[in-house]
């Protein structure tokens, strides 16, 4: 029987002789703690776990489970990398008797809001070897998580112009391109390369050209669906508009509505646009690869046009 073990039994039976003890160490932590039974029945909580809690006090002791309390569902927690979820750590210290995590636990509200917890659990070992209690730690990180999620963000948009920049296009089409084929609808690529914009912004300076590339960006934003199109800055002054459940057609329509809009801002800048739509057969990198082509044909042919 190795020292560990020895130790933490003997700090279980500490723990049952001075409960008042383990009451004073759940409530000075800022940590939710949770102590479940083999069941993953919740016993005891402390008072950041009653915060935590929608339904609040004592209505989640005795047989509602742990998962049930956190998240309102009737299986166990599902936490890990998305596509990679696996049992919670509960679920994992009651199998294997040793503690597991950190694993990241999301939560999102009624309101929208999300909350990002890192769940640890620490199993306790009665004296024949099996599980008597299991310690669930709760940390919420949503603070954390959210820094990370802004950090990655801004690494994928164009400093300028606020779109997405080529390193995130390549990931948003080959994620696109995935789903439209899985669920078997279209996707369409409009790409758009201003015509003469290094003499422009000669005539009209850096500023002037950043100002024009900005408020290109803005027409492009404004000419799609929010949260189901993707605009892009690729390039200096080439850009580019992923289109989920849009065939060609459609697709086309859109650039006819950029065109006239880049036409209205008066400035003397005309662009080539191409449209192309995915096809069954072909990879992503093929996707893009023969919508680039359609655009050098549109340079070619005198640019100004959408081919």
């Amino acid at each position: 029987m190795d020292e560990g073990f020895l130790k933490r039994n003997d700090l279980i039976g500490r723990f049952r002789e001075n409960p008042s003890l383990v009451g004073d160490i759940l409530e000075c932590t800022g940590c939710a703690v949770l102590v479940l039974d083999s069941q993953l029945s919740i016993l005891s909580q402390n008072r950041t776990a009653e915060l935590w809690f929608p339904q609040g006090g004592e209505r989640v002791l005795g047989d509602r489970k742990c998962h049930h309390a956190l998240l309102g569902c009737q299986e166990p927690c599902r936490t890990g990398p998305l596509g990679k979820e696996g049992p919670c750590p509960a679920v994992r210290a009651l199998s294997s008797c040793t503690p597991e995590g950190p694993d990241l636990l999301p939560r999102r509200f009624l309101d929208g809001t999300e909350q990002y917890l890192e769940s640890r659990a620490v199993p306790l070992i009665d004296g024949r070897g099996e599980v008597d209690f299991i310690l669930e730690i709760l940390r919420d990180v949503t603070s954390e998580k959210l820094l990370a999620l802004y950090r990655e963000e801004s690494n994928l948009r164009d400093p300028l112009t606020g779109l997405y920049n080529r390193k995130a296009f390549h990931q948003i089409l080959d994620r696109e391109y995935r789903r439209a084929r899985r669920q078997g609808y279209p996707v369409s690529l409009c790409l758009l390369d201003l015509d003469s914009f290094k003499d422009f912004n000669e005539r009209v300076g850096n500023e002037g050209g950043d100002e024009f590339l900005v408020g290109l960006g803005r027409i492009l934003v404004a000419q799609t669906r929010r949260e189901v199109d993707n605009a892009f800055r690729i390039e200096s002054d080439t850009f580019c508009l992923i289109l989920p459940e849009t065939n060609s057609s459609q697709a086309f329509a859109i650039a006819e509505r950029i065109r006239s809009a880049l036409a209205a801002t008066g400035k003397p800048v005309t662009a080539s646009l191409a449209i192309c739509q995915a096809k069954p057969d072909e990879t992503a990198e093929d996707f893009y690869r023969r919508a680039s082509d359609r655009l050098f044909l549109a340079k070619k042919s005198g640019g100004d046009r959408i081919l």
